[in-house]
């Protein structure tokens, strides 16, 4: 959504914008009554730092899309970073639970998930080269970029990140 909103709009500034106005919408839960604020702010500041990330990988990239390698990089990077955060924000506030979530599991934030994403984020690329290419009246070069722009293939493959993220929740 950010590159798309980026090409569109024209201007760098937006990737910045797109993430920032996420974190927004979720720190709107402060309006809502809870009763740690961690449960807020550990999303937002994921929101931005995922947002900061991806934004510096397209900026770094121009009109190129990124390699999967690349994309699993960023993803363990912003991570990594959201372990800073949630480390220092839990010092300060003296708080038990760095990341106030029940059942944590450190290899799976750090090694399935960042490769769930990338996998995600570089098929929606994917998606939108081929669409960039028929709305060009170019022709899909290979089988696999035919499939990625039919609905069909679209629906499966998020049913498919769906039953995978639901059999990672209980292992």
């Amino acid at each position: 959504m950010m590159w798309r909103a980026c090409r569109r709009g024209g201007r760098a500034a937006i990737l910045v914008g797109v993430p920032a106005a996420a974190a927004a919408v979720k720190l709107a839960d402060f309006l809502l009554p809870l009763t740690d604020p961690f449960l807020v702010l550990n999303p937002a500041s994921a929101i931005l730092l995922e947002g900061a990330a991806i934004g510096l990988l397209l900026l770094g990239l121009g009109e190129r899309t990124p390699s999967l390698a690349s994309l699993v990089a960023v993803s363990t990077a912003w991570r990594a970073a959201f372990l800073g955060w949630g480390t220092a924000a839990a010092a300060l506030a003296g708080a038990s639970n760095v990341f106030a979530l029940k059942g944590f599991t450190a290899w799976r934030f750090f090694a399935v998930d960042p490769f769930v994403s990338a996998l995600l984020i570089y098929a929606a690329f994917r998606v939108a080269r081929t669409r960039d290419a028929k709305a060009a009246g170019l022709r899909p070069a290979r089988p696999l970029d035919r499939l990625a722009a039919r609905p069909a293939w679209a629906a499966s493959s998020a049913v498919l990140a769906a039953a995978v993220e639901i059999l990672l929740r209980r292992v």
